[in-house]
């Protein structure tokens, strides 16, 4: 999660920006999961999504219309599409995901607390774990 000093219009905190490549089932789990999980303040999620062929342009359009899609006309990468997104997102802070991530409860918010009490910081990197609750190094 990344620090930005951009001018924030609509009072959205974090943008999440999911980088999608024929994902379908674990795009559907990560949404899922962030929207179940949201901070307390307002977020918004954008997918770029990478030329997918499984699906997931009518899972977005059918299951999660408030999610912001952009549909790549070429496998970008994730890095070019994370950029993307970012670039297009509106929060003061931007969480970039891979879709087979999936939030817990309060770890968003978690991360924007730690950022708003700590102004000399620009990034933190989250903690991740595995399924089975292993730390994932």
């Amino acid at each position: 999660m990344t620090k930005d000093s951009r001018d924030d219009r609509n009072d959205i905190q974090v943008t999440a920006v999911v980088v999608n490549y024929n994902t379908m089932g674990l795009l559907d789990a990560c949404l899922s999961s962030l929207l179940t999980n949201r901070p307390s303040s307002k977020m918004e999620i954008i997918v770029v999504d990478n030329q997918s062929t499984d699906g997931s342009i009518p899972l977005l359009e059918q299951k999660y219309p408030e999610v912001h899609a952009i549909l790549a006309k070429e496998n970008q990468g994730f890095a070019r599409a994370a950029n993307q997104g970012y670039i297009c997102g509106k929060g003061s802070y931007c969480l970039i995901l891979n879709p087979d991530v999936v939030i817990l409860p309060g770890s968003i918010q978690t991360l924007c607390t730690y950022m708003d009490s700590s102004p000399e910081v620009g990034i933190v990197f989250p903690k991740l774990i595995n399924p089975n609750g292993s730390i994932q190094y």
